[in-house]
């Protein structure tokens, strides 16, 4: 991981991560993540992150990630999230997500993504998104979003 400017990470708790492999964390500037608790993060396969500037991230409560490969995220501006709770993601595969700006999501509750498979999604500008709940996406395959 090279390039981190302004990490500021407090009040994390009970962080389990394992089996994280092929790790590139490049050119993160001004990092702010609070209050997260009882993360498990596990089987991750080639993650690349670059180019991420001014990520704001709190509140995070109970997040499960499980069995994630070859995620990319590119050139992520000024993203957003706050007060998500109870979020569980399995099954990701092959996750591509480049030229998002601006993106805020607050009070996402109960959210289950489960048998995503490529996904693709390019060109997002200016999304908002408030007060979700109780969102189930299951066995999406396909999904391109431009």
């Amino acid at each position: 991981c090279t390039g981190w400017k302004s990490i500021q990470c407090t009040g994390w708790t009970n962080i389990q991560c394992t089996g994280w492999t092929n790790i590139q964390g490049t050119g993160w500037t001004n990092i702010q993540c609070t209050g997260w608790k009882n993360i498990q993060c596990t089987g991750w396969t080639n993650i690349q992150r670059t180019g991420w500037t001014n990520i704001q991230r709190t509140g995070w409560t109970n997040i499960q990630c499980t069995g994630w490969t070859d995620i990319q995220y590119t050139s992520w501006t000024n993203i957003q999230r706050t007060g998500w709770k109870n979020i569980q993601r399995t099954g990701w595969t092959n996750i591509q997500c480049t030229g998002w700006t601006d993106i805020q999501y607050t009070s996402w509750k109960n959210i289950q993504r489960t048998g995503w498979t490529n996904i693709q999604r390019t060109g997002w500008t200016n999304i908002q998104c408030t007060g979700w709940t109780d969102i189930q996406y299951t066995s999406w395959t396909n999904i391109q979003h431009t």
